[in-house]
């Protein structure tokens, strides 16, 4: 009995031995990394997965299972995020050692609208790939922010551009410990306005630039010095020149991104800096004078317009002008009218009525009663001839004076 007892207990646990269930092992997962979206069909490779269809796990969620064999299973994946997430075959009861896969980081594919102000408050729409339900996006050092028209969505992002500057500022979206980088470009400076445009070459000038997109930490320059920034915004900047000479230019930077003021700064108290402030006052003068002078030629004033109270004798001495000076044929008598210049405007040794008893005139005065007129060749005549002209001269010379004046 006790021999019949002993073999049949060895049967049975031969028995049992033979039908125990080796744990099911993982050997590869593919393909990886998963979409976060999910749906994704993976084989599971391994060994005791066994003839009946068990569960897999990818995390905390289920893999809906397409087709299940000893050797290899087949599902579709579902949505998750993450590195290192733990895949389970549980097969017959028995759970396989976790093998770990990972979900895809963030992909940046575009960017809408590609460029914005540098004040920000766009909205921007970022699309891409393996964004999941949730996450961070930052632009710079800020955080682009969803607000109450944002959306967040495995292909799509809708948050409010930062403030910020740079043609290339750095864009990054974070989800579940995995990060997606890209740029954006922020607008360059505008500088639309300058004041003052001239200060002393000691420097120290508060300079105010108007302008846009100057950024959050704008600097500028004159001449290539440093212009110390007092106070900046994204429309307006004020500092304080540096020294220097001459005419220089203003150069607003927005970290890697720069703009030339329309005017430049003009040092004053070199002779540069003189030169380039006295071109507008010396142009504008000599433009005066010349119009003065085509107001008033010589062709304007003729010798009617002057009246003989216009010039007295003593405005002109005999000597001015000597009788070699202007020919009998160049004023003739019917150049001066006799209202022009009274007899007093010529001195009586300018003109001779008479020849001297023992003048050149041969003959003298005629004799009593006669008309008293001066023989034609005589040294009187000649004489009379050079004060008529004397008197035309002064004349004319006295009406192109004032003409000059008034004009």
């Amino acid at each position: 009995m006790k021999t019949r007892f002993a073999c049949a207990l060895s049967l049975a646990l031969c028995l049992a031995a033979s039908t125990a269930v080796a744990q099911p092992m993982i050997t590869n997962v593919a393909p990886v990394p998963l979409p976060t979206i999910g749906g994704a069909t993976l084989t599971i490779s391994g060994t005791n997965f066994g003839s009946t269809a068990g569960s897999v796990l990818i995390g905390t969620s289920s893999c809906l299972t397409l087709s299940w064999n000893n050797t290899a299973i087949t599902c579709t994946s579902p949505m998750g995020s993450g590195r290192d997430r733990p895949t389970v075959v549980v097969a017959s009861g028995m759970a396989s050692v976790p093998f770990l896969v990972s979900f895809a980081p963030p992909s940046i594919a575009s960017i809408d609208p590609p460029n914005a102000p540098t004040v920000g408050g766009q909205l921007l729409t970022i699309r891409g790939s393996n964004f999941s339900t949730t996450g961070v996006v930052q632009i710079g050092s800020s955080v682009c922010a969803l607000g109450p028209t944002g959306l967040w969505s495995h292909s799509e992002i809708r948050c409010t551009l930062p403030a910020g500057h740079g043609r290339a500022a750095p864009v990054a979206i974070t989800v579940d410990g995995q990060t997606g980088n890209g740029t954006y470009a922020y607008a360059p400076p505008i500088v639309a306005t300058v004041s003052p445009t001239t200060g002393p070459a000691a420097g120290g000038t508060l300079l105010t630039l108007m302008g846009t997109n100057f950024g959050i930490a704008p600097s500028v320059t004159i001449g290539g010095s440093p212009c110390v920034v007092q106070t900046s915004s994204h429309g307006s900047i004020t500092c304080r020149t540096p020294m220097g000479s001459g005419s220089q230019p203003i150069v607003v930077t927005a970290l890697d991104q720069s703009a030339t003021a329309p005017s430049p700064f003009v040092y004053m108290g070199s002779d540069a800096g003189a030169d380039a402030a006295s071109d507008a006052a010396s142009d504008a003068t000599v433009d005066a004078a010349s119009d003065s002078a085509s107001d008033a030629s010589a062709s304007d004033v003729t010798v009617s317009d002057v009246v003989a109270s216009d010039v007295v004798a003593s405005d002109v001495a005999a000597s001015d002008v000597a009788a070699s000076d202007v020919t009998v044929s160049d004023v003739t008598v019917s150049d001066v009218a006799a209202s022009d210049a009274a007899a007093s405007d010529v001195a009586a040794s300018d003109a001779a009525t008479s020849a001297d008893a023992s003048g050149d005139a041969g003959g003298g005065p005629v004799a009593g009663g006669g008309c008293g007129c001066v023989v034609p060749g005589s040294d009187a005549g000649h004489t009379q001839s050079s004060g008529r002209i004397l008197v035309a001269m002064i004349a004319l010379g006295a009406a192109l004076a004032r003409r000059a004046r008034r004009g």
